[in-house]
């Protein structure tokens, strides 16, 4: 690659960023508004999944591990043997595995609150839909359950048959005389229809299990009425009294505004970041964009068109940006291109948390410019130099075995700059410092 080549798309890169930093430029730092709480707070539900199921365990006993009950009861207080299985493993598993993905579902088409999780009327009926899926195979797996109870009996008994026989095997080697040999298979017998005293009846489980998506609409905190109809006619102490009261419940209310709106918004915005610091650390150790990292980003796209239910127009061009990326055709999408995209819809984010941490303490929004990092190319300006090393290293770049060391290193250093570097930006001055290039090899494919 010659240094005309890599001019024309660092100058490609350039004209990109610049039209991606317009697209932000007239949007509000914190766009979510606070006057229109009450709309915002109704446009949606708390939602909460209800699972009940029979645990199938059972407090385990010193005499079930062969062990001296005399002496565990003098450690009782600090050991806890454990519990022991009344159904299969596998079937129990089965169960709590379908309730952890159905959690995850939900988990996924909400936003955690204060006041619980969020799920906003655009979500619902997807979350409904997969719900009752998921209420079928649950309830398909207690009449499977109940239907092949027999079975599973049987097969509990043969495994406390087995345990039997290796309790009695600790017992009789710890102290031979403790059970006779006539004794012995009796002693087993005991300690199978103990074990087995506890097995579920059909009645049992099918009173055990439920599977419920619980929706209530959120608690909207209480508006007084005005001061001159509760204050007309009252003594002076009980006016005092209701001022008091009505004061109180005022803040109270601004507060638990204040965290819903603030939660919604830092919860989403929480996702998105998520997603592209994982694609951009993803970046740096592949040298691409894994497939992997292109799933993470199109769920994150999803969750942003249903999540977003108060309109915020940063998240929305997020949104638009992150799925224009994934839509280019894999030769015009270079690691550059999508390490500089990236990042600068992640410093798009470090803005709007920072004004959300304001709306949560009611401050002014301020930009400090220890956080004030742009992901920017080098200047034209500045490449000329740069542009003239790589050049003249670009006969021995055809055989890497030829370059040294120390020339390996600065080809890497040079190239990395040609990508781009993290400028900090002064707000008093205005003027842009460039730091120490580190090698990152993430940066040095142009193409």
């Amino acid at each position: 690659m010659n240094g005309e080549n890599v001019t024309r798309v660092l100058e490609s890169n350039d004209q990109e960023l610049s039209v991606l930093r317009s697209k932000f430029a007239g949007i509000a730092v914190v766009t979510i508004a606070r006057d229109d709480w009450r709309s915002l707070m109704e446009s949606g539900a708390i939602a909460n999944l209800k699972v009940s199921r029979y645990r199938g365990v059972k407090q385990l006993q010193a005499i079930d591990l062969g062990l001296d009950v005399t002496e565990m009861r003098e450690i009782e207080s600090i050991v806890n043997l454990g519990h022991r299985l009344l159904l299969p493993a596998d079937i129990l598993g089965e169960f709590n595995s379908l309730e952890t993905r159905a959690r995850q579902v939900l988990r996924s088409s909400g936003l955690s609150t204060p006041l619980g999780l969020f799920v906003p009327s655009k979500s619902y009926e997807t979350l409904a839909a997969t719900m009752a899926n998921y209420k079928s195979r649950f309830e398909a797996l207690v009449e499977s359950l109940i239907a092949n109870l027999p079975a599973h009996r049987e097969r509990m008994a043969q495994e406390y048959e087995r345990l039997a026989a290796q309790v009695l095997a600790r017992v009789v080697a710890s102290d031979p005389s403790a059970i006779t040999w006539s004794s012995r298979d009796q002693w087993e017998s005991d300690f199978v229809t103990r074990c087995m005293l506890h097995f579920p009846s059909a009645d049992t489980l099918r009173s055990a299990f439920s599977f419920a998506l619980s929706l209530s609409f959120v608690p909207l905190p209480y508006e007084s009425q005005t001061e001159t109809p509760i204050y007309a006619a009252s003594s002076g102490d009980l006016v005092n009294l209701r001022r008091a009261v009505i004061t109180e419940q005022r803040e109270a209310r601004e507060a638990l505004v204040s965290d819903f709106l603030s939660s919604v918004q830092g919860e989403l915005y929480g996702l998105v970041n998520e997603a592209l610091s994982d694609t951009l650390a993803s970046i740096k150790k592949n040298d691409s964009l894994s497939s992997r990292s292109v799933v993470q980003l199109k769920r994150v796209v999803a969750q942003i068109g249903d999540l977003n239910f108060w309109g915020d127009k940063r998240l929305e061009t997020i949104q638009q940006e992150i799925t224009a990326l994934l839509e280019r055709p894999s030769k015009t999408r270079s690691t550059t291109l999508a390490t500089m995209v990236l990042d600068e819809l992640s410093y798009q984010v470090r803005v709007a948390n920072m004004g959300i941490e304001s709306l949560r303490n009611e401050s002014g929004i301020t930009l400090p410019a220890s956080e004030s990092v742009v992901f920017m190319p080098v200047p034209l300006a500045d490449r000329g130099d740069l542009l003239q090393e790589i050049t003249a290293a670009s006969a021995a770049q055809g055989d890497r075995e030829a370059l040294s060391p120390q020339q390996e290193q600065r080809v890497q250093e040079i190239m990395a700059q040609l990508g781009g570097v993290a400028l900090s930006v002064s707000p008093a001055s205005e003027s842009a410092s460039l730091p120490a290039v580190k090698s990152n090899k993430s940066t040095n494919r142009l193409f």
